[in-house]
């Protein structure tokens, strides 16, 4: 396009006329957003994922709003079997265990935000008039006879549990400071000889995810420079262009953590690997223009900097702008981890080519001015009169691929479909994963100490049946007894279900104090409640919300059946029961990430198409360009299912990333075919130049993308993540092929069908 290429022409004069003084604006901005990546906070939660407007998320904020803080946090106490001391607890019902167990719940008691502790020594107390047994036997009998004892120990007598249900909140700074008091008491509090304590709960595992995080940001970028840099050196024969081509990526990288600063927005589980990512896709522009740059040099081209800018420049624009499009659409989604996601490799993409466009080619001016030796402009100018180039592996290759391309374009197509029948049943055997162990490593402690819990002591999987009174109509608030028989009639049905251990109804409570019966009249309902704190506790101020906690292994497949049992039960007009808990919130977000994952796809690909239209005046170039990428996506997912690479609540943005990296491939290849059409020559050696040329690019490229997602796989310490880099290193290895497979043979087709029937 004239304008793009005279606008670009002119950046180009001015860049290398006043050089030092871009380099020094672009120093200054830097300088204002590297300190805005320090305002930068980190966000663990899981919750972050999903959309506030999901009922069972609005419905946990009305439960911590109406009845406090959900959060609970543990202190597993344990046999040390490290020790030998002869005088070691070899028993957990040992006396001292208890009093041990009494002063350190006493200790975390008296901490801030701690709303109660329930442990063996509190249990033991009530038991035994506000003593602790001075005996085994006496603690062994105690147990025996009391099932509710009994909980709090393991069935091995190695362990037992102490729980405190904390006021957090989601407040990062408050668990943090919570958590090193509670260890500190762990500290303080004396131990008996053999006897080990060690905190975890889900706060503690999120407080754990938040530290590596911030430790696995730092790492992924580091290790994708240092591997890109390595690349560059070995693809570029100059380590300084190497690292000259690096530079605008680094700066793009500072320009996002800036703006996520300013913006507010933090780094989750999802964004961690967004400086990874943005090297590995923003270098591709270094590379392009770099490669130009000393094709042009080495072929003695006086005005290089202006030409290579301005001969690949609409293809550049026509790359961010598809690549962008294919970002924004993630933008279009409902789950806030998509849109934030979405926005900042929409901007990351566009900082890194704006810093490749305005820093690169001054600094490549400078360097062919001021760094090159005599010696490399004596070898350039001894290649460019000779005619003698080193040609490589994979320009050998590509020379070939080009020559059979160019005489046989069918039989490339036929051979891409064939191999996409051979590929796509695997397509049937790709699954979701929104389990837990994508966000929590394996290798980690506290997830240790919370694997040891979770085997010995059932029931601490829990859903929580929030009962609502949504009108006035019939009952005027839920301690009506007709309410009362509905939920103890849907108490009865979930305790019969076999994944269920125990059910916590206030009904029970209720018939046990009124004969064994429910009151029929509102009044003397009114009465037993008022009467009962404990469970008066489990209504809100105004009656109308009312908790039923269900204990036992619950997981999202569970959720259907339990909302089928809910259905089942009349509940008068204007009540109804909501599901709340981490199973309900994993079956709602498998929802939205098969509706979010449809529409951005549909998304991507209109905003793909129209961009590339209108940037080449035509909808064919549209749909020609996009072609290729399509076959890739089906590769893609088709390996997925082969090598059981399971689809989790990141990989909702793997179609629209692919599709925005991808169309690059295609864009660049078209464009320079078209070029060399334009220029006069042959169909058959249009596909010869560009696809050697370009082709030798795009592998640098592809190859440092690759590399940056292989990181994510091994320097990422959380799952999903290591996931996510390799479903994009493979998009992007079948977007790379498909485009250099198919473009080509599509150009010749084109040019032929427009030959036969339109010239």
């Amino acid at each position: 396009m004239p304008i793009i290429e005279n606008t670009l022409r002119k950046l180009a004069k001015f860049q290398e006329k006043y050089p030092v003084l871009i380099l020094l604006m672009v120093l200054v901005f830097t300088a204002v957003m590297a300190y805005g990546s320090l305002q930068m906070k980190l966000d663990p939660s899981f919750d972050s994922m999903m959309s506030k407007d999901l009922e069972v998320i609005r419905m946990q904020d009305v439960i911590s709003m109406e009845f406090g803080s959900t959060d609970i946090m543990l202190v597993l106490v344990e046999l040390d079997p490290s020790s030998d001391d002869p005088h070691a607890v070899n028993d957990i019902r040992d006396p001292r265990v208890a009093e041990y167990v009494d002063i350190l719940s006493d200790s975390i008691a008296s901490e801030k935000n701690v709303k109660a502790v329930y442990s063996l020594s509190n249990a033991l107390k009530l038991a035994n008039n506000g003593k602790i047994p001075k005996s085994k036997e006496q603690i062994k009998s105690i147990i025996e006879n009391n099932a509710q004892i009994k909980s709090f120990i393991n069935s091995e007598y190695s362990s037992t549990l102490i729980s405190i249900p904390v006021d957090i909140n989601g407040n990062v700074e408050v668990q943090e400071e919570l958590e090193y008091e509670i260890n500190k008491d762990i500290k303080d509090s004396p131990k008996p000889i053999g006897i080990k304590a060690n905190i975890t709960g889900m706060p503690s595992v999120l407080n754990y995810i938040m530290k590596l995080l911030s430790g696995d940001l730092i790492n992924t970028i580091a290790f994708s420079m240092i591997f890109v840099f390595i690349i560059l050196w070995y693809l570029l024969k100059h380590p300084i262009t190497a690292f000259i081509s690096l530079i605008p990526v680094f700066l793009g990288v500072i320009w996002v953590s800036g703006t996520m600063g300013y913006l507010g927005i933090k780094l989750s589980s999802m964004t961690v690997g967004l400086g990874a990512m943005l090297v590995g896709m923003g270098i591709d522009y270094g590379i392009h223009v770099t490669h130009r740059f000393f094709e042009l040099v080495k072929k003695g081209e006086d005005f290089a900097l202006q030409d290579s800018v301005v001969s690949i420049g609409t293809a550049l624009v026509a790359s961010v702008a598809t690549t962008m499009a294919g970002f924004a659409a993630l933008m279009g989604g409902s789950m806030p981890l998509n849109k934030n996601m979405g926005f900042l490799l929409t901007i990351g993409i566009f900082y890194a080519f704006l810093a490749t466009i305005v820093v690169l080619p001054p600094l490549l001016a400078i360097e062919r001015k001021y760094l090159y030796s005599t010696f490399d402009h004596l070898i350039f100018k001894i290649t460019r009169d000779t005619g003698v180039y080193k040609e490589g592996i994979v320009q050998r290759f590509l020379n070939i691929m080009a020559k059979f391309q160019a005489k046989s374009s069918v039989y490339v197509v036929i051979i891409a479909i064939i191999f996409t029948v051979l590929i796509i049943p695997g397509i049937t055997q790709v699954r979701e994963d929104t389990s837990n162990e994508n966000w929590i490593p394996e290798e980690s402690e506290v997830l240790k100490v919370m694997g040891r819990v979770s085997a010995d002591y059932a029931g601490l999987g829990s859903i929580t049946f929030l009962v609502r009174l949504n009108h006035h109509d019939v009952v005027s608030d839920l301690r009506d007894p007709k309410v009362l028989k509905s939920t103890h009639i849907l108490a009865d049905l979930i305790s019969t279900l076999e994944y269920v251990d125990e059910v916590d109804s206030i009904t029970k409570d209720i018939k046990a104090i009124n004969n064994g019966y429910l009151p029929r009249t509102l009044d003397r309902s009114k009465k037993i409640i008022e009467d009962h704190p404990e469970i008066k506790s489990k209504f809100n101020s105004d009656y109308s919300y009312l908790t039923l906690e269900a204990k036992g292994s619950f997981d999202s497949d569970k959720v259907p059946e339990l909302e089928r049992e809910i259905e089942s039960v009349k509940f008068p007009d204007g009540v109804d029961v909501v599901l709340v808990g981490m199973a309900p919130k994993d079956a709602a977000l498998g929802e939205q990430m098969e509706k979010d994952m449809g529409w951005t796809s549909i998304l991507g690909f209109i905003l793909i198409f129209f961009v590339a239209s209108f940037i080449y005046r035509s909808p064919i170039v549209g749909a020609l360009t996009l072609l290729p990428i399509i076959f890739a996506l089906v590769w893609t997912f088709s390996t997925m299912g082969l090598i059981d690479l399971p689809f989790t609540p990141l990989s909702t943005a793997v179609f629209s990333m692919v599709l925005g990296v991808g169309i690059d491939f295609s864009i660049h290849l078209y464009h320079r075919i078209k070029q060399e059409l334009k220029a006069g020559n042959s169909t058959e050696k249009s596909v010869g130049i560009a696809v050697p040329s370009v082709g030798d690019a795009l592998f640098a490229s592809t190859t440092t993308t690759i590399v940056c997602f292989v990181v994510l796989m091994f320097a990422a310490t959380l799952l999903a993540v290591n996931r996510l880099g390799e479903t994009l290193a493979i998009g992007v290895g079948f977007s790379f092929i498909a485009a250099m497979w198919m473009v080509p043979a599509i150009v010749v087709l084109e040019e032929r069908f427009k030959d036969r029937f339109i010239r």
